[in-house]
């Protein structure tokens, strides 16, 4: 509430910066609390929607139970979804660098997701396949749906 990211001198040629801040305008007391409130919200429904999606255990294509890494990436992508969408909601100017980093966090986590496959068992055991078997499960494709609307649901009635 204290900080400056205004020097003095732009303060002393633009006084309704320090007015609005002083004011509350944009963080106060309120706004803390329904953030709060927003993240218990989220962290409820992303397990919520993770463990309905789990709650008989993730199946491959094949018949079979997947692991751990299956089950990581299985809601780390539609997480990033989510969190994605929560900063569009949030971002009120859009300019050409909010519409790369989205595009490029995309992008890193799929090119991660397959990259490691490649690396990962030369360095420690992790199942094999586990990008190819995810994005052939269709609770991925529910979970990235799903999850994201879920959780963003008071944030799109409110704006």
């Amino acid at each position: 509430m204290l900080e400056k990211d205004v020097s003095d001198t732009k303060i002393y040629l633009y006084p309704e910066l320090y007015h609005q801040a002083h004011d509350g305008v944009y963080w106060n007391w309120k706004m803390h609390i329904l953030m709060l409130f927003s993240s218990l919200w989220h962290s409820l429904l992303i397990f919520g929607t993770v463990y309905f999606v789990n709650y008989e255990g993730i199946v491959d294509n094949d018949g079979l139970s997947t692991g751990y890494w299956v089950q990581c990436y299985l809601f780390s992508t539609p997480l990033l979804f989510t969190i994605l969408l929560k900063h569009s909601l949030m971002t009120r100017h859009w300019v050409w660098i909010t519409h790369f980093v989205i595009a490029l966090s995309i992008l890193l986590n799929l090119i991660i997701m397959f990259a490691d496959q490649l690396l990962l068992p030369y360095i420690i055991y992790s199942d094999s396949w586990t990008s190819v078997i995810t994005h052939l499960a269709p609770s991925y494709y529910v979970l990235i749906i799903l999850m994201p609307i879920v959780c963003l649901l008071p944030d799109f009635i409110s704006t």
